[in-house]
């Protein structure tokens, strides 16, 4: 068989492949809502919580979180479904940002153990 031939036939099948992969991966492409959406979450002295303790976002948002710590003594901010853990000094303040590519309810917490 001509190598050209073989070539074409692999790169055919290659993009075949590929665009079987994206129908049947069960993936779907997450949709930017174009709004972003600014929280801003504290550790108030002596409170052992985030306040406020709960924030809702739309799949899709661009998320930009700044945490701010009140407290005499360092904390953290931890969010393990996208990847985020960051010291938050005491005193001190942190931000942030994700794209909220994934549908749930994600707890974020203080990833410094008090």
């Amino acid at each position: 068989m001509n190598k050209y031939i073989t070539i074409i036939i692999v790169l055919v099948l290659l993009v075949g492949a590929g665009i079987a992969y994206k129908q049947f991966s069960g993936k779907e492409e997450v949709r930017l809502t174009g709004e972003v959406k600014e929280f801003t979450i504290y550790a108030r002295k002596n409170h052992w919580s985030w306040d406020p303790d709960t924030i809702s976002v739309n799949e899709g948002d661009r998320v930009k979180i700044t945490a701010i710590n009140e407290d005499d003594y360092d904390h953290g901010f931890a969010l393990d479904q996208f990847g985020i853990t960051q010291r938050l000094p005491a005193g001190g303040r942190i931000t942030v940002e994700f794209l909220a590519d994934k549908a749930g309810e994600w707890p974020y917490y203080c990833s410094v153990a008090c």
